[in-house]
């Protein structure tokens, strides 16, 4: 008979496929903002920053309410709601600005020093940061509530 899983482990690979995917349909949409506000403004620095501030909102809210969906209890709208989804979304948008930072500094690096070719220089980047980034938003941002105090 076959042994079974542990469920810590599939709920680990769980939750890095529920990231996986939250993580594509955020790109996806900041691309498709990047496109469309490209199309409506001449400034370049304006349409990036915009797509990124937007898709980074929507990827804290498909991360609080699908990739962790089960690590936060279902509070009542008020101040203890308020507190618990703002000290999230704060660590968030800290990792997500620390995460922009070296990704942007590691491309630049690659860039710079090994191959002059933007595609790999980004692949390098998102595959440094990344496990970073799964791993504070699984055992940081998104761990279990406490009970309110």
């Amino acid at each position: 008979m076959p042994e079974a899983k542990d469920p810590v482990e599939r709920t680990r690979l769980e939750y890095a496929l529920r990231w996986f995917t939250s993580g594509i349909v955020s790109t996806i949409i900041q691309v498709l903002l990047l496109i469309v506000l490209s199309l409506t403004m001449e400034s370049v620095f304006w349409p990036s920053a915009l797509a990124w501030v937007i898709s980074g909102q929507i990827s804290f809210m498909l991360h609080y309410r699908f990739t962790w969906r089960d690590r936060h209890r279902d509070l009542v709208i008020g101040l203890t709601w308020l507190r618990v989804v703002g000290w999230r979304w704060l660590k968030f948008v800290v990792v997500n600005v620390s995460a922009a930072t070296v990704n942007g500094a590691i491309q630049a690096y690659v860039m710079e020093n090994v191959v002059d070719f933007r595609p790999l220089a980004w692949l390098v980047a998102l595959a440094a940061t990344s496990p970073v980034s799964f791993l504070l938003l699984h055992y940081v941002i998104f761990k279990d509530d406490e009970p309110p105090t």
